[in-house]
Parts: structure tokens; sequence; C-alpha cells
């Protein structure tokens, strides 16, 4: 969802007039109008890659919490699972969907710096 938006509004910087223009030159550190939309395709890029890696460790996480959630529920409308089956899945399901964002968002950062490095290279040759 997060990736979604970050994609939508690097759209947006490549469409839009002189003010997504002025912003884009801004955040790629002065470079021109090509060179900038490369590096923010570089950072679209860097953010499909993370997010490619880490979509399993994610899922897992978030189907462990829902689980979780979904037998709280059925506790307290129906009362058919004891509450503490939503124990486990809880405990399970939080550390690594956090450990799955927070690696993702290193992945995208690293990703990000390296090609945005080597498009300003790049420049200067």
């Amino acid at each position: 969802m997060v990736s979604k938006r970050l994609d939508e509004t690097a759209k947006l910087w490549l469409k839009k007039g002189l003010k997504e223009r002025k912003s884009r030159k801004k955040m790629s550190g002065g470079l021109s109008d090509e060179k900038a939309e490369k590096v923010t395709e570089e950072i679209l890029e860097a953010n499909r890659r993370a997010n490619r890696e880490t979509w399993k460790e994610k899922n897992i996480g978030i189907l462990l919490i829902a689980t979780g959630v979904t037998v709280i529920v059925d506790q307290l409308v129906m009362g058919f699972l004891p509450l503490y089956w939503a124990i486990p899945f809880l405990a399970s399901g939080i550390p690594i969907a956090v450990y799955a964002f927070l690696e993702n968002t290193r992945k995208f950062r690293e990703y990000a710096e390296e090609d945005v490095e080597e498009v300003r290279r790049n420049e200067g040759s």
C-alpha cells in the first residue's frame, strides 16, 4: 500500500509542471531534469526490489496476526474458540511482521542510495 503511494507520487513528479520539477531537482541534489527523472525512476525500482524480496515475510506476519485477531473476535462474538489460542498467533505474527517491514525499509534505503550514487557518478562522467 505504501509502495503504491510512492509509485503514484513519483509518477506525479514525472508528469506535472514546474513546481514538481523544482521539487524533484531539490530532492535529487540539484541534478538536471533528465538526471532527476532517472533518480526518481531508480528510487521507484529500489522500492520494487525491496518489496519483491520481503513480500513472503510480510504476508506470513500479517496472516498470523489476522488469525490471532480472528480468534479474539470469535471469542467475543461466539465464544467458540478459547481466547488463549490467540496468544501464539499474535506472539509470532507481530515480531515477524515488524521485522519484515523494518527489513523492507532497510533494503529500500540501501538500494535507493546505491542507485542514486550510480546516477550521480554517471553524471560526472
